[in-house]
């Protein structure tokens, strides 16, 4: 749950992180007595929101000519999810780089190999993603 104020363009925004896979409902309405319980006369809109949650991503490595590429593979597809690519050195995580899954939910990065032995991981943003492909923001009108 959550509230916000209008601007001068009538707007107020709302964010949630979604803890699941499945369809949300959100709801919004006008409180226009501000005592946070809505009464039948208050406008009242709703939408749903489709969520894919990140499961745990497949990661594999490969290694040539002192260069190390971490693939990571999504399920379900996450489209447009952000990676976070970390090495650890002497005992700490240390963030390589990021970038985007594409369309099939797949990322991929070639990093420069130091001398030793290492350990790599890959994170997948928590940030859920719709089945539309697009993050989950909705928009909902309800007119005072």
């Amino acid at each position: 749950t959550g509230n916000g104020t209008t601007g001068a363009a009538g707007k107020a925004t709302f964010s949630y992180l979604a803890s699941h896979h499945g369809t949300d409902k959100v709801a919004a309405y006008v409180d226009t007595n501000n005592d946070q319980i809505r009464e039948a006369t208050e406008p009242l809109n709703s939408t749903t929101a489709h969520i894919l949650g990140v499961e745990k991503p497949k990661v594999s490595l490969t290694s040539t000519s002192g260069k190390v590429t971490i693939h990571v593979s999504t399920h379900p597809v996450a489209k447009h999810a952000t990676v976070k690519y970390y090495v650890k050195r002497h005992g700490s995580w240390h963030k390589l780089g990021s970038n985007k899954t594409g369309s099939a939910g797949k990322a991929g990065k070639t990093f420069r190999q130091s001398a030793g032995k290492h350990t790599y991981r890959a994170k997948v943003s928590a940030t859920s993603i719709t089945t539309a492909g697009t993050t989950p923001a909705r928009s909902i009108k309800v007119k005072a």
